[in-house]
């Protein structure tokens, strides 16, 4: 177990006091007509992905891989990164705000940030419990706000910040546990959203 987290596997982190499990959605796609401006024309672009929490539905965007591989410069370790990659980035669980985006988060909210930006939350677990490292005064919980979950960060509590990590299997794929060097091709031929050792 890396920092609490199951070392090379994918797994599910479901709440084990409600067994909603955190997962990443679909941003959805957003279509612009600029052909009324000079040159324009229409075009299209992925949203980022958003931080969900509900019950397991066995979909992709539920499996997550903790990142402990050896850092590099600029390189962000000890990640909670989900599999559900789109075109442009994997995602990782993030506290607090986020500098290089038009979403503000408060300090103790929870979303996505694309793996590899520089300050991404790093975690840590253990005895049930996920927290952002270095600090250990705020916990992962399940929160309902009257009408539905979400999930945020926490003071101590006995209740909803207790969580299980459920191993997943992904045919055909693996946790990443080597770093690609700088000059690196990847193997040709391969999907590049497929995880594979080397990455």
């Amino acid at each position: 177990m890396g920092y609490g987290f199951p070392t090379a596997k994918f797994f599910r982190i479901i709440n084990r006091q409600t067994g909603v499990c955190l997962s990443a959605a679909s941003g959805g796609t957003t279509y612009v007509d600029a052909s009324h401006m000079a040159g324009g024309g229409s075009y299209s672009h992925t949203n980022d992905q958003h931080l969900a929490v509900g019950p397991v539905k066995n979909t992709r965007g539920e499996v997550w891989f903790f990142d402990d591989r050896e850092r590099r410069s600029f390189d962000e370790a000890w990640c909670l990164v989900n599999a559900n990659r789109d075109i442009r980035s994997a995602y990782t669980l993030h506290a607090g705000p986020r500098n290089e985006s038009t979403i503000t988060y408060g300090p103790d909210d929870l979303g996505l940030i694309g793996w590899g930006q520089k300050g991404q939350t790093q975690w840590e677990a253990g005895d049930g419990r996920i927290w952002p490292a270095p600090r250990s005064d705020k916990f992962v919980t399940v929160l309902w706000d009257g009408h539905k979950h979400r999930v945020g960060l926490a003071d101590r509590a006995g209740e909803n910040q207790f969580w299980t990590f459920q191993t997943v299997e992904l045919p055909g794929e693996a946790v990443p546990t080597e770093r690609l060097g700088i000059y690196d091709q990847g193997p040709p031929g391969r999907d590049p959203l497929k995880w594979r050792t080397r990455m």
